[in-house]
């Protein structure tokens, strides 16, 4: 499971993921990057 964080200015418990990887442009230098998943807030159906 995801670590449980507050987000925004309201806080809510969700789950949530991130994920660090990267890809290569077209003169094949590395591009990283991160992108964020979050789950339905908990206890909503």
């Amino acid at each position: 499971m995801g670590e449980r964080r507050e987000f925004g200015l309201i806080p809510l418990s969700v789950d949530a993921w991130q994920v660090s990887y990267r890809s290569n442009n077209s003169r094949d230098e590395a591009i990283p990057a991160v992108a964020s998943f979050f789950g339905k807030p908990i206890g909503v159906r």
